[in-house]
């Protein structure tokens, strides 16, 4: 997650961190960094609750927000930037990196796009679904990297992250 995190602030973007179930655990992740909290009470009724979490305390400040879930480490900070970019010049509804015709994140969403999606439905359902009804107005923004495509979700996942990055000393079985 901390890499996640050191992500958009390294792209020198203003980065907040939803929170929820074990919220102790992950706010010890990044009490030394700059980086603001927005618990969400309702984390066990879906990923829908955190995106509306963030979309209702940032509202007032961001006409737009890339929205990168904390399981992706290997994003190069070169993409959150490249939005942004892309963003100042063109302006999209919705644009994301696309790598070998495969959507990845960040995913950033226009203000005419967020504020739609605090009326969806409280489920078990996120960006994806969101995007899908709208896929007529994302960009895609080819990249040369399949980092914006590399999650963490179990622990081989876990171990191939840290024999990527030289820094795993292995698990055993019986972890």
């Amino acid at each position: 997650m901390r890499r996640a995190i050191e992500t958009g602030l390294d792209a020198g973007l203003p980065t907040a961190v939803v929170t929820g179930n074990d919220r102790e655990l992950v706010l010890a992740e990044f009490l030394d960094l700059e980086v603001e909290e927005i618990y969400n009470r309702r984390y066990d009724m879906g990923l829908m609750t955190s995106i509306k979490a963030a979309i209702r305390h940032l509202h007032d400040r961001a006409d737009a927000l890339e929205i990168m879930p904390a399981d992706l480490p290997l994003v190069p900070q070169r993409i959150p930037r490249m939005l942004s970019r892309i963003y100042e010049e063109a302006m999209p509804h919705l644009a994301a990196p696309v790598y070998e015709g495969r959507r990845g994140h960040p995913v950033l969403v226009d203000r005419r796009i967020y504020e739609e999606a605090l009326i969806q439905p409280d489920m078990d359902i996120g960006l994806r679904e969101l995007i899908g009804e709208k896929g007529d107005l994302l960009l895609e923004v080819p990249v040369d990297t399949d980092a914006i495509l590399q999650d963490v979700d179990t622990p081989e996942d876990l171990d191939m992250l840290e024999d990527i990055l030289g820094c795993g000393g292995g698990r055993s079985t019986a972890d």
